[in-house]
């Protein structure tokens, strides 16, 4: 266990101008109401904002609030804080900490090597922890940080009546499915300032008062890019808890997936322990993907196959030039081109190329790729491997240790950090 030391720093509010970094986020400041939501701006300095439905406001100006966060070094020298502007910072290391040279793996922390003294510090101008050396660990660290509270106002309308009809076309699915989805309109926040965008928020709306009707649309979020691409998270069917094993010894465990299944991907951590009760798992997936001023977004998974469904939301879709309109939607298998644009009407430099497997590419008339801001749902099959994980104990502070999972097939990477339960009050 890493000596646990804390370093606290104070700035001005000097130090909210000096982070560039703008962050939309959702707030719970204020409770919501039928088709009325909050969401908070850190860091606006000169920015527009703008939504794709709905309209926004301010409700309030020059607020704080705490933050108390993990922050991971994935094989780095600097780790970046979750929000601009960090007023008192206070650092504190938690657990061990690696440096980054991995070797071959062939168990659980196999090529780590310990660092007993991390060295690391605050650095106000990035906004971010520096390290004295590349490093696998994590830190908490509580700061207070400004921002301003806007009021979002959705569009559209709830249902009058709870439908419990079966779908009118038995061909897309039975009475035991999810119904057709009717509700308020979902939206993107965008902000921007000298042309570029600089951070956006997508918005799911409170939910009818049919709460069977109510879409999770923060369970839909999209990740990363590549191909082939490797994606780990924890199953969703046995999440992190406590394991029952007829003794006084606390321990802790997850299933961990692995997508896609057939990669030849190997499994390491930085603690803990990977069981090789390994599975392989086909599931159907359906969620929302959001334009923001791309022509293309990656889905959460790579598909299995090219049966792909693309079907519109009610959301109205906005070119990079402000004007609204309705694009083609590019899936595997599909040609587009890519372009650059000179102006609304006039592009050049066409590359035709093919859409990848996880990629949706939002086109013109004439199979342009252009950026856009608008949102479509997504369905399609996946594969995935599954395989226990369980966390190592630290009796001397009583907690379980956090891991970083790694996965490496031939040039691509991912990692993941987990964190065990809470053993404070346990039995």
């Amino acid at each position: 266990m890493a000596e646990t030391t804390a370093l606290t720093v104070d700035f001005q509010d000097q130090a909210y101008l000096a982070s560039a970094a703008i962050r939309l986020e959702r707030s719970n400041k204020q409770a919501e109401e039928f088709n009325v939501g909050y969401f908070r701006v850190h860091g606006r300095e000169g920015h527009t904002l703008n939504s794709t439905s709905g309209s926004i406001s301010i409700e309030d100006t020059n607020l704080r609030r705490f933050v108390s966060e993990f922050v991971y070094f994935n094989g780095e020298r600097t780790a970046s804080l979750g929000y601009p502007g960090a007023l008192t910072v206070t650092i504190k290391p938690y657990g061990k900490f690696f440096t980054s040279s991995v070797g071959t793996a062939g168990g659980s922390g196999s090529g780590f090597k310990q660092s007993n003294n991390p060295g690391i510090t605050y650095n106000a101008a990035k906004n971010a922890l520096q390290a004295e050396q590349a490093l696998y660990g994590v830190c908490l660290v509580e700061y207070k940080t400004p921002y301003d509270l806007y009021r979002a106002t959705f569009g559209g309308k709830c249902p009058s009546v709870e439908s419990t009809d079966p779908p009118a076309d038995i061909s897309i699915g039975s009475a035991d499915d999810d119904k057709a989805y009717e509700g308020l309109d979902p939206m993107v926040i965008y902000a921007w300032k000298d042309g570029i965008v600089a951070a956006s928020l997508a918005m799911d709306p409170p939910a009818c008062k049919y709460e069977d009707q109510a879409y999770d649309y923060n369970a839909k979020s999209q990740m990363g890019a590549g191909d082939p691409r490797l994606t780990l998270e924890v199953d969703s069917e046995y999440p992190i808890r406590y394991i029952e094993n007829g003794s006084n010894v606390l321990e802790a465990g997850c299933k961990i997936r692995l997508y896609p299944a057939d990669s030849s991907a190997i499994l390491t951590s930085s603690s803990g322990k990977l069981l090789s009760d390994k599975e392989e798992i086909s599931v159907a997936v359906t969620e929302i993907v959001r334009f923001n001023n791309t022509s293309s977004v990656r889905l959460r998974y790579q598909p299995d196959n090219q049966q792909i469904a693309v079907s519109s939301i009610g959301s109205r879709f906005i070119d990079q030039w402000g004007s609204t309109f309705s694009p083609g939607l590019k899936t595997w298998g599909d040609t587009c081109k890519s372009v650059q644009w000179n102006s609304k009407h006039s592009y050049s430099n066409p590359i035709t190329r093919d859409v990848d497997r996880d990629e949706i590419v939002a086109t013109t008339g004439i199979a342009s790729a252009i950026n856009c801001y608008g949102a479509v749902e997504v369905s399609y099959t996946v594969k995935f491997s599954r395989r226990s994980f369980e966390f190592d104990f630290d009796s001397e502070t009583g907690t379980f240790v956090p891991v970083a999972i790694l996965a490496k097939a031939g040039t691509q990477s991912t990692s993941l950090n987990l964190n065990g339960p809470s053993s404070r009050g346990y039995g």
